[in-house]
């Protein structure tokens, strides 16, 4: 009995869609994703932040 050999042909595609997982995998794991809503919180205090600190520099100036 003889047994066959297969070839295996990885492709420049393959490749790069193999670095793409391994990347994302790696980049979860090391920044942590912001929980629904966080976003946009922080947004809204800086935006916030933002216009108070200039309605309260124009108080000091007066």
């Amino acid at each position: 009995m003889k047994a066959k050999m297969g070839v295996v042909v990885i492709t420049r595609r393959d490749l790069i869609y193999q670095s793409k997982l391994s990347n994302k995998s790696n980049i979860s794991k090391s920044r942590m994703i912001p929980k629904r809503g966080q976003v946009k919180v922080g947004i809204v205090l800086g935006l916030f932040h933002n216009v108070s600190s200039i309605f309260s520099s124009r108080c000091v100036h007066l």
